[in-house]
C-alpha cells in the first residue's frame, strides 16, 4: 500500500460513522432527559431552604422587637401583613421576599414592607373597629372581615382558624415544589413545612382581604 494510500485509510478511521454519531446523540438526549429534572429540583430546594432562612432572619427581627417594648407586638391596621414596625431590627429588609417567585422586585425602605412582603403573621385576629369604638365594631375593616359579625359565615371562618400562636409564613405556597408552605413559630421559635395546609391560619385572598373560603390551600 502507498502511503498516500496510508494516510487516507487512517484519515477515513480517524472520523465517526453515522451510526456511531446518532448513538452518542441518543445517549446524550437519554442523560440530558436524567439530569434537567434532578437539577430543577435541587434549584427549588435550595430555594426553599433559602425561603426558611428568610424567615429565621425576619422572626429574630421581631424577637429583638419584643424584646425592646416588652413583649408588645406593634399596633396596626393591617394586623397581618404589615412587617414595617420591625423594619429597625431587619437589617435586610429584602429577606421578606421568598426566592420561590419567578420575579422578586426589591425593596428600599419600610413603605415596601406594608401589604408587599411574601410573608404574613398569624395569631389572634384583631377586630381593630371594636377595639377603637369605631362605627359601634360594625362595618368593613381593612380585610373586609368583620369580627363582630356573628352570622353563619364568619362563625365558620373564625371555628377554622384555631391556630393563635405567634407564627409568620409564605403568602403563596405554590412557589415550592410540593403542596407545603413553610411555617416559623415565634414562641418556640422553631420552623416546620407544613403540609395539612392553611385552613386554621388566617389567610389572604388576591385581593388582600381575609380569606373566607376555608380551602386549605387558596389559590392566589
Amino acid at each position: 500500500m502507498s502511503e498516500k494510500n496510508m494516510r487516507f485509510h487512517g484519515q477515513r478511521h480517524a472520523g465517526f460513522t453515522l451510526v456511531e454519531m446518532l448513538l452518542i446523540i441518543a445517549i446524550l438526549a437519554v442523560l440530558a432527559a436524567i439530569l434537567v429534572p434532578i437539577l430543577k429540583r435541587a434549584r427549588i430546594y435550595a430555594k426553599d431552604a433559602l425561603c426558611i432562612n428568610n424567615l429565621r432572619q425576619t422572626g429574630f427581627g421581631i424577637k429583638n422587637y419584643l424584646h425592646d417594648f416588652n413583649e408588645n407586638w406593634p399596633e396596626t391596621t393591617y394586623w397581618i401583613d404589615d412587617f414595617s414596625p420591625f423594619a429597625p431590627y431587619i437589617k435586610n429588609i429584602n429577606v421578606l421576599r421568598c426566592p420561590g417567585r419567578d420575579k422578586l422586585a426589591a425593596m428600599y425602605d419600610s413603605s415596601n414592607l406594608l401589604r408587599m412582603t411574601d410573608y404574613i403573621r398569624g395569631g389572634t385576629i384583631a377586630d381593630n373597629e371594636r377595639n377603637n369604638n369605631y362605627n359601634n365594631g360594625h362595618g368593613n375593616n381593612p380585610y373586609h372581615f368583620d369580627p363582630s359579625n356573628r352570622g353563619n359565615p364568619t362563625r365558620a371562618v373564625m371555628a377554622a382558624k384555631t391556630n393563635n400562636r405567634s407564627v409568620i409564613f409564605e403568602r403563596q405556597h405554590s412557589n415550592h415544589y410540593t403542596k407545603r408552605f413553610n411555617i416559623l413559630y415565634l414562641d418556640t421559635f422553631s420552623y416546620e413545612q407544613n403540609t395539612r395546609g392553611m385552613q386554621e391560619y388566617w389567610t389572604l385572598d388576591d385581593r388582600g382581604w381575609i380569606d373566607t373560603s376555608l380551602n386549605p390551600w387558596p389559590s392566589y
